[in-house]
């Protein structure tokens, strides 16, 4: 009796450990599994967030190298523009001093011509005006001597009169 219950609550009690036996084993499985299922599950999302890290990194690469090809590219158009303007600006300064330099021997061809023309008049004037001066002269010159002809006249009449 005391026996019996003992034998009893000592086979009760390995029938209770070998069932929390079982069931920890249970659970240590199934913690198991989870644990290995989130492990493949955490390793392949990984492994995705890898690959599209690497996609995007790639992606982001070709992108830099894009931006880069055309920057040169731009860099160069630029370059070829500035030049491009700087040689116009050249011929166009170029074709100014040219204009210039041809209005100017044009104004000193004009000047020149205006300045014979000029001195032709005035040499024209001055030979006017001493034929002027020189006609003058005669004339002034006529008068004189037919004033000077009255007064000797007057003078052999005076003088005839007062030696008669």
């Amino acid at each position: 009796t005391k026996e019996t219950c003992l034998i009893s609550l000592k086979d009760n009690h390995q029938i209770n450990v070998r069932t929390y036996q079982r069931d920890i084993k249970q659970l240590l499985y199934a913690h198991q599994h989870e644990e290995s299922t989130i492990k493949c599950d955490s390793e392949a999302l990984l492994k995705l967030t890898n690959d599209e890290n690497k996609s995007r990194e790639a992606e982001i690469k070709d992108c830099e190298t894009k931006l880069k090809n055309n920057l040169k590219e731009k860099d160069l158009s630029h370059n070829d523009l500035l030049r491009r303007l700087k040689t116009n600006h050249g011929n166009k300064l170029t074709e100014l001093r040219n204009e210039f330099r041809r209005m100017s021997s044009d104004i000193m061809s004009r000047s020149e011509n205006i300045t014979r023309a000029t001195r032709k008049i005035m040499d024209q004037e001055l030979k006017e005006e001493v034929v002027l001066i020189e006609e003058m002269k005669r004339i002034e010159t006529k008068e004189i001597v037919l004033a000077h002809e009255k007064v000797s006249s007057r003078l052999s009449t005076f003088s005839i009169f007062v030696l008669l």
